[in-house]
């Protein structure tokens, strides 16, 4: 294992965990859940918080996931969302996470903005950069709507002050965030800012997440969508080498 992601992960938890938010950290030895996008196996480093109640799902949370699965640049995170049951933390599976109000905003105005910054440390050229690869493969409720939208403008305000090298969205197919990724795909001069919609090719990528005493629960289903942002991802570090 290596010790500075482990500080950093748990860095990141302690601050998120003072401002109020649970959290669950880990690291899953040896995987080769992201090998055909790293190109090796490697351990996982993790790191979630709990984002609130799962719309319209009695004892379900909603958990921002992140991991540094890239041992060449372990300042390239992955993030996305699931639900877990409250009793068992087991992932639920049986239908598309939910973005409501509470849930959204916890993820866009505390857990990514967090990881916008956790990982800076960890940069190889010494920079003091990162990029995060946000999965958005969920379900958003109209009534989030205005929400998401102010959300993504607050995100793309302050990705570059952060560190972050680009924003990277990628695998969505929910009207509304399609609609939410076009129009900042409109705005003016948005710089480096990719969107990558979910296509019709599944990905070899399978999401490892951990739970009880050493159960892990892959979830699968993902497009090439993921293999697109994790190549643009590592054409910026590498073109900044």
């Amino acid at each position: 294992m290596e010790q500075a992601v482990l500080d950093a992960v748990e860095s990141a938890a302690r601050q998120l965990e003072a401002a109020g938010h649970e959290t669950r950290r880990y690291v899953i030895p040896k995987s080769d859940s992201y090998a055909s996008v790293t190109h090796s196996t490697a351990d996982i480093y993790g790191l979630e918080m709990r984002l609130g109640p799962a719309a319209n799902q009695t004892g379900v949370s909603a958990w921002g996931v992140a991991h540094l699965p890239d041992p060449e640049w372990r300042n390239l995170c992955f993030m996305t969302m699931i639900e877990r049951e409250d009793a068992t933390g087991k992932p639920l599976l049986t239908r598309s996470p939910v973005y409501n109000v509470t849930v959204d905003q916890a993820l866009d105005f505390i857990f990514l903005p967090t990881l916008f910054t956790a990982w800076r440390d960890l940069d190889p050229r010494g920079k003091g950069q990162g990029i995060v690869v946000q999965a958005y493969q969920a379900a958003m409720k109209l009534s989030n709507l205005p929400n998401a939208t102010r959300a993504s403008l607050y995100i793309i305000g302050r990705y570059k002050k952060d560190g972050q090298l680009a924003l990277i969205a990628v695998d969505f197919d929910d009207p509304l965030i399609t609609l939410v990724a076009n129009l900042m795909t409109a705005l003016p001069g948005r710089g480096s800012i990719h969107f990558y919609p979910k296509t019709k090719t599944p990905s070899a990528v399978t999401i490892p997440i951990p739970y009880g005493d050493d159960e892990i629960v892959l979830i699968p289903d993902h497009s090439t969508a993921i293999d697109q942002g994790f190549a643009m991802a590592r054409k910026y570090l590498m073109a900044d080498r």
